[in-house]
């Protein structure tokens, strides 16, 4: 289990990174705390399915982009 949430996790970042946004960016746009957004990329806690499904949405990409390997 701990490897999908390490790449849960790394994903959430690299897609971010290469959308070109910031944490802050990413607050601005979905509403979500910097400290939360910050914990789901480093795995520290996990993300539900909604909010999966709101970041998918803002970064214009499926949530399985989310759990590609």
């Amino acid at each position: 289990m701990r490897e999908v949430e390490e790449t849960l996790a790394h994903n959430l970042r690299e897609v971010r990174e290469k959308k070109g946004y910031t944490l802050k960016d990413v607050v601005k746009g979905t509403g979500y705390t910097e400290v939360s957004i910050s914990r789901w990329e480093t795995g520290t806690r996990i993300p539900k399915a909604t909010v999966l499904y709101n970041l998918a949405k803002f970064y214009g990409v499926s949530v399985d982009r989310f759990f590609w390997r």
